[in-house]
């Protein structure tokens, strides 16, 4: 605190700072560092140094006497090193060790455990306390005990400067079970607060003598049985179900005697033993075996039967009970006398080939005295199922009904009519069909060829009767699938109506109607389900066709009618055979005129042998056709169209074109020497040449700057007054193949352009010259050229 020159601590956050420089001098206090010794020292740096107190203390000593006399700014301790350091106001860093803090208070000493055996005759040892300096407060001592029990007293207390030891005992200790007992003693002298823990072990003892275990007891069930045991101490029951491996303790089962009522079958086998406990340690006795013996009694009763002649049966009853008998009885009534099966003893009685009589069972249980009888039961005893009447075959037509009836001998007889729809091969049962006969309505086609057989049954013998197996024929109906589809041919063309029908028995007959389908008659031998036209003429056009189908289970129907379209040709406008002259690169076209009255469909082909074959070209399916930039490969080629309608199938062909296609010349241009600019006095020669298929025909044609200019010899000087672009193209001519005048192919055009140089020089030419010559100024961005002429001059 720099202006009040104080340091202030607070022990809780927010509350009132308590002065603890009382007597430090009265200058600023700049800093201050706290070691954590016990008791921990205070080190606070002033503008005159560094002064030191513990936090017990109430004087400030100067701990800075070797220091200059120098404001502090930081102070640091380094515990591990034992010292602190200083950061002083202009003078440096200086260090020295931590002080040593004068001990204050009390200690006490640390005893050694005490180790008893149970049980504890005595649990005592001697706490010292030591006063440091001249600390003289008397010590009131209290104590604490973990876990509870033992009773602590002290045989001096308080503790005063010449009287500093006492003797810590446990009163009770010969009460205490075996365990460890932690004793904390508190010595309190007026703020000073010390504690110590003293450890106090009561090892276990032997538990108590058992001088009478418990006996084994054997009972019946609800009887009681007890077990006892002779021993001195507290007594707690156990129970082992698992054959002595576990135990658990049996509430309120804590006297020396256990006795337990009313025992139940549930109980055998249980085992049983005390523990007896006393305050040193537990003893258990030998574990002794419950066997409850049960009375006889019946859980299931034996059933009653019907079995067929010659076959057997097994009646069984199942009890509980301990050393169990059994003895089967049998009579003709339930009423009695009664007789031993001989060798019936068991719980299982099985009978073969007897008559009908009925049978008893009676248990006992030797080892708890009882009997008891089972219910009566009947075996009845009935003849096999024998078929008297075996069910006939149908044959039905689809849609009507079928029956078949089966007769057998027997009473109490059931019926289960089965199919199979696979020849035999597999049998399952009809739902719901279980009368002597079986009817089916509404027979469908899907039944055809399936069997029908029936199982006879009495419910008692294991093989029932079954009969034969009757085959159901289905006769189907006539039905049409597919109706025959109309036609449209071309004159002279050939075509098959059809019709797809199904049944039994089923036949054909084609019908023809010629007038708008008012009336039909019959067909001449068109039996079948196909009936076909050929060599059609124009006046078979909007013929009507249909089927009439008969079969074996109904009236015959009728297909839809199929109506015969008859269309002429398509019409070519033929033109002459031609060739057709081009250069190579150009474009040509051909075209082709028709017409029908029906949808027109175009094919272009091309021969590449003279016409000898031809192929379908690609994509080119309209009445006219277009080569773009032919070439001189395609010389010679001949080219048609096929032409067809929606209903001819007879193509019609065009007139056949020729290709010849002229190779185009080729033109260039030479310069020498290579100026592209010329200055005054300079000139450059162009010189045109040209090759072709005919070099006699060829022609080249000059131009200058869009101009026609003549160049007789195919060369021509360039100087500085004649720049420009030069042009030049071939021309070659060839004879038309059919007679009629000249054709002609031009190269591609080639151009040089040849352009002024500038200059700010003059130039006289010719040199040398004969006196003769030409003064020439060209500044070609300001004005084109100058010349003077000077006769005679030097």
């Amino acid at each position: 605190n720099n202006t009040s020159n104080r340091i202030m601590v607070s022990t809780n956050a927010g509350a009132t700072f308590t002065n603890i420089s009382s007597n430090l001098p009265g200058i600023v206090a700049r800093t201050v560092a706290v070691d954590d010794n016990t008791p921990r020292g205070i080190y606070v740096g002033m503008n005159i140094g560094v002064y030191y107190k513990t936090e017990s203390d109430a004087n400030w000593t100067n701990f800075s006497d070797n220091l200059p006399l120098v404001a502090i700014n930081e102070l640091e301790i380094q515990k591990l090193a034992g010292k602190i350091r200083v950061a002083t106001y202009g003078r440096g860093v200086w260090e020295s060790p931590l002080a040593t803090a004068v001990p204050t208070g009390f200690s006490f000493s640390s005893p050694a455990p005490v180790v008893s055996s149970c049980p504890a005759a005595s649990l005592q040892t001697t706490l010292t306390a030591t006063y440091n300096g001249s600390f003289s407060t008397p010590i009131i001592l209290s104590s604490a005990v973990a876990p509870a029990g033992p009773i602590v007293n002290f045989s001096v207390n308080p503790l005063i400067t010449t009287s500093t030891s006492t003797v810590v005992s446990i009163t009770n200790a010969a009460s205490l079970s075996p365990g460890t007992y932690t004793v904390t003693v508190t010595g309190t002298a007026g703020t000073t607060i010390q504690t110590r823990n003293i450890v106090f072990t009561i090892n276990p003892g032997a538990g108590p003598a058992i001088i009478g275990q418990p006996t084994p007891q054997t009972v019946c069930a609800g009887a009681n049985a007890s077990f006892g045991v002779t021993a001195t101490g507290t007594y707690q029951w156990q129970l082992s179900t698992d054959g002595g491996t576990t135990w658990g303790n049996i509430s309120g089962a804590t006297s020396s005697t256990l006795t337990l009522s009313a025992v139940t079958a549930g109980m055998n086998n249980n085992r049983y033993r005390c523990v007896v406990s006393s305050v040193c340690g537990s003893t258990n006795s030998n574990g002794a075996l419950l066997t409850v013996n049960t009375a006889a009694a019946i859980t299931t009763q034996p059933t009653g039967a019907s079995i067929c002649t010659g076959q057997s049966h097994t009646f069984c009853v199942t009890a509980t009970g301990t050393n169990l008998g059994y003895q089967w009885e049998t009579s003709t009534t339930c009423s009695g006398p009664w007789t031993n099966v001989a060798g019936g003893t068991n719980a299982c009685l099985t009978v073969t080939g007897a008559a009908t009589a009925v049978y008893r069972c009676r248990v006992t249980s030797a080892s708890c005295g009882t009997t008891v009888t089972s219910d009566c039961v009947t075996l009845t005893v009935t003849s096999a199922v024998s078929i008297a009447t075996q069910p006939a075959n149908q044959i039905v037509c689809e849609g009507s009904n079928a029956s078949f009836t089966v007769a057998a001998s027997g009473t109490g007889l059931t019926y289960q009519w089965q199919l199979s729809t696979n020849g035999g091969g597999a049998w399952g049962n009809i739902s719901g069909a279980t009368n002597a006969t079986y009817t089916i309505t509404g027979v469908a086609a899907t039944m055809n060829n399936y069997q029908y057989r029936c199982i006879v049954s009495n419910g008692v013998c294991a093989t029932p009767g079954t009969s034969n197996a009757a085959t159901l024929t289905v006769n189907t109906l006539p039905a049409i699938s597919a109706n025959p589809q109309n036609a449209t041919l071309c004159v002279g063309g050939t075509n098959t109506f059809s019709v797809t029908a199904s049944g039994t028995g089923i036949s054909y007959q084609w019908q023809l109607s010629i007038n708008g389908g008012s009336t039909y008659s019959n067909i001449s031998g068109a039996l079948s389900a196909s009936y076909t036209i050929s060599s059609v003429i124009e006046s078979m056009n909007n013929y009507r066709y249909r089927c009439v189908v008969n079969g074996a289970c109904a009236s015959s129907i009728t297909s839809s009618t199929a109506t015969l379209l008859v269309s002429p040709a398509v019409l070519v406008t033929y033109l002459p055979d031609d060739f057709v002259d081009v250069c190579s690169g150009a474009n040509v076209s051909f075209t082709v005129s028709a017409s029908s009255s029906l949808p027109i469909s175009y094919q272009w082909q091309l021969s590449t042998d003279g016409g000898n074959s031809y192929s379908n070209i690609a994509g080119e399916i309209t009445s006219t056709l277009l080569l773009n930039n032919v070439t001189s490969i395609m010389t010679s080629n001949r080219y048609r169209c096929r032409v067809t309608n929606s209903a001819c199938t007879i193509p019609v062909y065009s007139n056949i074109r020729y290709l010849v296609v002229r190779i185009k010349p080729v033109v260039s241009i030479l310069q020498s020497p290579v100026l592209t600019n010329l200055l005054p006095g300079q000139t450059t020669t162009l010189t045109a040449t040209a090759s072709g298929a005919n070099q006699a025909n060829i022609q080249i044609n000059w131009s200058f700057n869009g101009g026609v200019l003549q160049v007789p010899s195919n060369s021509y000087l360039v100087d500085v007054e004649h720049t420009g672009t030069y042009q030049v193209i071939a021309r070659e001519r060839y004879a038309i193949q059919n007679g009629f005048g000249d054709y002609y192919c031009y190269s591609d055009p080639k151009s040089i352009t040849i352009t002024p140089a500038a200059s700010s020089r003059l130039f006289i030419f010719p040199t040398p010259n004969d006196g003769s010559f030409t003064v020439s100024y060209n500044n070609y961005s300001r004005c084109k050229q100058s010349s003077l002429y000077i006769p005679n001059a030097e």
